[in-house]
């Protein structure tokens, strides 16, 4: 019995030193971290599969910066058949802290390999000769950055001094990051990317002026933390982000805020056949005035718009699903742009007559062309059509038809329909024009051949989405034709093709 306990006692010790082992090299990212991003290799190259001439590629360029047997020691450590010492199956970890600018802290495997590594940069000129101190290894890397390793940890820093990089080392788990409710966050997240920075440590914010705006009444921006996580899956590739709050008064007002929106009814889930854009939201209007007057830009042009009409009374009345089409584009021209939006009511109707003369102090002209459609004219040439049909406000470039763009369903929105029903907002760009445009303006400057050369060039991809469920959070995301594709092997293929045909073009 004794001889059982004391065989579970070492059992016991072994899986906490292991765990111990295993968190040491995250230990070392500070509590106070700003910025903490990481990376799984192994998770993100996991179904990647990179072409032999995109590495051989890779490998003459690494014959630029090395040589000798070193060069082979590089391109066997490419290939997979030799170890430098580090662990690319944990994380890496990207950090940025007030004492530290820059950190990058990775897992070592091999101690030995380690050493390896470094005196193969130090014999390429490319850092310093390794100095034992205190139980690390020391160097400086390209003049400018500082590296310490032992058995466990590879720490790197940037315009940090060696003592203050023994502090890192020193640091116990309940000082550091991975005890902070942050960590605790993004470890909930299972994804091969995933990055965390606390807006409190941006001194001057005024360059964020979109999200201080439209972030809840008594929410400062310096209250919030920003978290994106990337999530590759067949055929797609996400990227999550999320502003959320360490504080439970500040999160509560930004989970509060969801009920200043609403989700989207599908009222005007279509577009034309090449549509280049569709946007959605369900709005309130009273809750979209506010938003849209605390942006100062904004707030002036719709103080220019009240010269002719109304424009604020309109988005008052606004309340259902709010939609924008880009329709197709044109050679050099600007494509048209047609936005409509459910109605509680057409009070502001009654005001049409009123506004026709008060805009006539402006020297601005509306005519009526039918029944409640309308052309405003900003000068001689250029108007805006508008209107109400069927509780329906639309607002339209001159030459675009409001019901024609809204006459039949779309076969790329129908078939994100439900996600659209399940989103307050949703942007969808259909990037087939895009690449089809690039096609035909380069192979009319190139011509003949080199056309065609051009045009057999298969782009991967077939839309961009942006789309948000709740007022905290949104999703940005690229999708491919073929469903059953990495995007990554996506990407490489496309650089064949385009590696191709630009040496055709060289010929």
């Amino acid at each position: 019995m004794k001889a059982l306990r004391n065989y579970m006692i070492m059992v016991l010790a072994a899986i906490l030193a292991i765990a111990c082992t295993n968190n040491d090299y995250q230990v070392v990212i500070p509590k106070n971290a700003n910025f903490v991003a990481t990376f799984n290799f192994k998770s993100f190259f996991e179904e990647v599969d990179i072409p032999e001439e995109t590495m051989n590629n890779f490998k003459s360029l690494l014959g630029m910066a090395f040589s000798g047997k070193d060069r082979d020691n590089m391109e066997e450590f490419l290939d997979g058949k030799t170890s430098f010492g580090i662990d690319f199956s944990e994380p890496v970890f990207v950090f940025s802290a007030p004492d530290c600018p820059l950190g990058l802290s990775m897992k070592v495997d091999s101690e030995d390999d380690m050493d390896k590594l470094m005196d193969l940069l130090n014999r390429q000129d490319l850092c310093k000769k390794v100095k034992e101190k205190d139980g690390f290894k020391w160097a400086t890397i390209l003049e400018e950055l500082r590296i310490a390793y032992n058995d466990n940890t590879v720490l790197i820093c940037g315009d940090v001094k060696e003592n203050d990089m023994r502090k890192f080392f020193d640091n116990d788990e309940e000082n550091s990051f991975i005890a902070s409710p942050n960590y605790e966050k993004m470890s909930k997240k299972n994804s091969p990317m995933q990055l965390f920075f606390s807006f409190a440590s941006l001194e001057d914010q005024k360059f964020l002026p979109l999200i201080k705006d439209f972030l809840p009444e008594g929410v400062k921006l310096s209250d919030t933390n920003l978290l994106t996580d990337l999530v590759m899956e067949k055929g797609h590739a996400d990227i999550n982000a999320e502003i959320f709050s360490n504080k439970e008064k500040v999160q509560a007002l930004l989970e509060d805020a969801d009920k200043n929106f609403q989700k989207i009814n599908g009222d005007f889930i279509k577009a034309p056949a090449n549509f280049l854009a569709w946007f959605g939201m369900g709005v309130k209007g009273e809750e979209l005035l506010k938003k849209l007057k605390a942006n100062d830009e904004i707030n002036g042009m719709m103080m220019m718009m009240d010269r002719a009409i109304d424009l604020q009374k309109i988005i008052k009345t606004m309340e259902g699903d709010l939609a924008v089409v880009m329709t197709e584009m044109k050679d050099g021209e600007n494509p048209d742009m047609v936005l409509t939006a459910k109605l509680k009511n057409e009070d502001f109707l009654k005001d049409v007559d009123y506004w026709q003369e008060q805009m006539k102090d402006w020297n601005i002209k509306m005519v009526q062309n039918d029944k409640n459609d309308f052309t405003l004219l900003l000068d001689e040439e250029n108007g805006i059509n508008w209107g109400v049909d069927d509780k329906n406000v639309y607002f339209t470039s001159q030459n675009t038809s409001y019901k024609k763009t809204f006459a039949e369903t779309n076969p790329m929105l129908d078939e994100q329909a439900a996600d659209i029903k399940n989103s307050i907002f949703y942007l969808c760009v259909n990037l087939n024009p895009v690449f089809d445009n690039i096609k035909n303006s380069l192979g009319q400057s190139l011509g003949g051949e080199l056309s065609e050369t051009i045009n057999k060039i298969e782009y991967p991809f077939d839309k961009l989405v942006v789309k948000a469920n709740n007022a905290r959070s949104c999703t940005f995301s690229v999708s491919l034709k073929d469903k059953n594709k990495n995007v990554i092997n996506a990407l490489f293929e496309l650089y064949g093709q385009i590696q191709e045909t630009a040496m055709k073009l060289m010929q």
